[in-house]
């Protein structure tokens, strides 16, 4: 064995923005959600985007131009618009990055279970076949032994 072969391979990278929950079998996919599950999905998905945050971060900077050049409580209630769309689009980014972890450690998981499946039917495979020929070399033992006389030779 190559200390190559001895390392669990990691699962490929899903690939897209979302990790598909669907290739694990114990949880829906796109189909089996209600409709307010899906919207919710696409709310984050939408909101929670480093373009978000800079649109919000925007918000915060014309908020101050607005506070110095004309009317304060404007700029203040558009700077406070412009933080809480910043602090909800990091809070959203970082939930959908720990369904993206999830997704990958279940996937993980999953792969690995199908291995060590595949790794004890080869081991039940190789015991049935060790008990079969322990069987024939038993048979044989048996079958070649021939009785002893009373001083302790065997007889022909």
């Amino acid at each position: 064995m190559t200390p190559d072969s001895t390392r669990t391979p990691r699962p490929a990278r899903l690939h897209g923005r979302n990790p598909r929950w669907s290739l694990h079998p114990g949880v829906r996919s796109d189909d089996g959600l209600t409709r307010r599950e899906r919207a919710t999905d696409l709310a984050r998905d939408l909101l929670g985007s480093w373009t978000t945050a800079t649109v919000g971060a925007g918000l915060v900077g014309v908020g101050m131009v607005l506070t110095v050049r004309r009317d304060a409580a404007t700029g203040m209630s558009v700077v406070l618009s412009g933080l809480v769309v910043v602090a909800l689009s990091v809070l959203l980014v970082t939930s959908k990055r720990l369904d993206d972890t999830a997704a990958e450690v279940a996937l993980y998981h999953l792969e690995s279970d199908r291995r060590a499946g595949v790794a004890i039917e080869e081991l039940r495979d190789e015991v049935e076949r060790l008990r079969g020929d322990l069987a024939r070399l038993t048979a044989r033992v048996q079958t070649s032994v021939r009785p002893l006389n009373e001083a302790g030779e065997p007889q022909p």
